[in-house]
């Protein structure tokens, strides 16, 4: 039964008016993921970040283990990094830079296998273009804080360093930071240490020991202040612009324990990282991004008191949360995929507003799911939920992948029914935490836990 019914609702079409446009222009290829040379291990980056210049400048050093014998060069992906140079295990070595690739190419000295571990260090600089985002002051805004954040979905981090840029390969990773003072660096996992400089400098060090795609890698720079809570003595914390007074960042930010205790219960799996911590920026692009243990929040979810009754940030909390399980802790393969990110995060946000408010609020999101998917069926395009026929990448974060996708889930848990749904997320987060997943991973969970 759930077999035929996801097949269906997955390339189901909206009855009535055809849609006015194609979702990819006539002759788009297939979109795969490049094949991997190597598993990356550990990522390390050791840099500065000088807001003045607006650059970033270190050493990026991936380790990693070729995945078969006689790998003689390495592909890194960079864009518009001015590299300098390139040690593998110590030794320098040649590279060749492609622009329009986007890749860092290194030659190997000889052929590595699977039984060889290597640490490719690159030594660049970079002035980004896209993915690190130097915002302040200005002549319409001159009060505008200083701030340098990363956006790195899809595939952006690239643009301030070098590594593998795809969803399909997990690794720990590690941060060292220098920023001048009072500029402070929240990043990804546990705060290990923060040093002073001679030169009035301070120095972060952050490390994630939970394997992630790279494009969660993140960094957050700003004159911030931090206010703390805890779930289950984890810290929870909110990183909010100087200035900023305490009731704001709660009102806003508060029920984020609330809300980690609830996916907790729900996926069987107790929040996974050492801390979470959420950071308001300035211009950011979105409403949040969910990089591993450290989201991004726009600077706009921070309200006063009447804003917050017509405009409240609970849904934003709750979808990147949300995202700490679907998306970070299971991401999807490929960006085909995508919907098994975004439809959970936006369909458990549903759900958390049902546990916090009742059957009455669970209806309204989801008539607005419902909506929302359907004006872009009728007025845009039709595509199935999974499609590698796409332009390109941030093609896929559209109504179907978001809105489309938790109606699909809601549509599974209507046919499972309460226990069959309990049963069959449990089972899906405990089969593929720390693991990338397809569409028919989902399914095959779903199956097996619910016969």
């Amino acid at each position: 039964m759930l077999a035929s019914s996801l097949l269906l609702i997955l390339a189901a079409a909206v009855p009535g008016r055809a849609a006015p446009r194609d979702f990819a222009p006539e002759g788009t290829p297939a979109r795969y993921m490049p094949t991997r040379q190597y598993d990356l291990q550990h990522l390390r980056l050791d840099l500065a970040f000088d807001w003045d210049a607006r650059s970033v400048a270190g050493t990026a050093t991936n380790t990693l283990v070729p995945l078969l014998p006689g790998v003689d060069s390495l592909v890194l992906y960079a864009a518009g990094l001015e590299v300098r140079k390139v040690r593998v295990n110590g030794a320098e070595r040649p590279f060749t830079l492609d622009p329009e690739a986007q890749t860092l190419t290194v030659r190997l000295d000889r052929g590595y296998g699977p039984q060889d571990r290597l640490e490719v260090a690159v030594d660049y600089s970079a002035h980004p273009q896209a993915g690190l985002y130097f915002v302040g002051p200005d002549r319409g805004y001159p009060n505008k804080p200083r701030q340098i954040w990363s956006q790195g979905e899809a595939d952006l981090n690239r643009f301030w360093f070098p590594s593998w840029d795809y969803p399909n390969d997990r690794t720990t990773t590690e941060m060292v930071a220098t920023v001048k003072r009072p500029l402070m660096v929240v990043g990804n996992g546990k705060l290990l240490e923060v040093t002073d400089q001679p030169d009035g400098r301070r120095t972060y060090h952050w490390r994630m020991d939970v394997p992630h795609s790279t494009y969660l890698v993140s960094v957050a720079v700003g004159d911030f202040m931090r206010v703390a809570d805890t779930w289950r003595d984890i810290p929870v914390e909110y990183y909010v612009p100087s200035g900023t007074d305490e009731a704001t960042a709660r009102r806003s930010f508060g029920d984020t324990p609330k809300i980690l205790e609830f996916f907790s219960q729900v996926t069987g799996r107790p929040y996974p990282y050492a801390k979470y911590a959420q950071s308001a920026v300035v211009d950011f692009m979105w409403g949040g991004e969910e990089n591993i243990s450290a989201t991004t929040q726009t600077a706009s979810a921070l309200h006063d008191a009447r804003a917050e009754a017509d405009h409240s940030s609970e849904g934003l909390v709750a979808h990147e949360t949300a995202h700490q399980w679907f998306g970070d802790l299971i991401t999807c393969e490929d960006w085909s995929n995508a919907w098994l990110n975004e439809g959970f995060a936006d369909y458990f946000t549903a759900l958390y507003k049902r546990h916090a408010h009742g059957e009455d609020a669970f209806a309204w999101e989801m008539d607005d799911l419902r909506s929302s998917y359907l004006r872009e069926a009728e007025r845009a395009y039709q595509r199935p939920i999974v499609t590698r026929r796409y332009a390109d990448p941030f093609d896929m974060f559209d109504r179907h992948t978001y809105e489309k996708g938790a109606l699909v889930l809601h549509m599974i848990h209507y046919l499972l029914g309460e226990e069959g749904w309990s049963r069959g997320i449990r089972a899906y987060v405990e089969r593929f935490a720390g693991q990338t997943v397809t569409t028919a991973d989902l399914q095959d969970a779903l199956e097996k836990a619910t016969g």
